[in-house]
């Protein structure tokens, strides 16, 4: 309801507010130095992150998965390997099913 791009499901997956546009799930800051690229973005306690790469935008690979904090912080994933040309990334949250 917030026209932010994300589905009500996908805000309640990664903690956001589906009534603010401004809440949603979104890589914040990308540093590439020293041979790896750090991606960050802000994560919610209690959800559980993936973060995927691309190098055509056309076939995603897992980069890191359950991927959690402690509290309310920004997570950062790491690249290491040697970038090509150009990488894209995403990050989804990922649903847990309730036992």
């Amino acid at each position: 309801p917030d026209n932010d791009g994300s589905t009500n499901a996908e805000e309640y997956a990664a903690g956001t507010d589906p009534n603010n546009p401004s809440d949603f799930l979104q890589i914040t800051n990308i540093v590439t130095g020293g041979g790896q690229t750090e991606i960050t973005w802000p994560a919610r306690v209690g959800h559980t992150y993936s973060l995927f790469f691309s190098d055509d935008l056309g076939v995603w690979t897992l980069l890191q998965g359950s991927l959690t904090v402690a509290a309310d912080e920004d997570l950062t994933g790491i690249d290491s390997d040697p970038l090509p040309p150009a990488r894209s990334y995403r990050v989804e949250a990922v649903v847990t099913p309730a036992s």
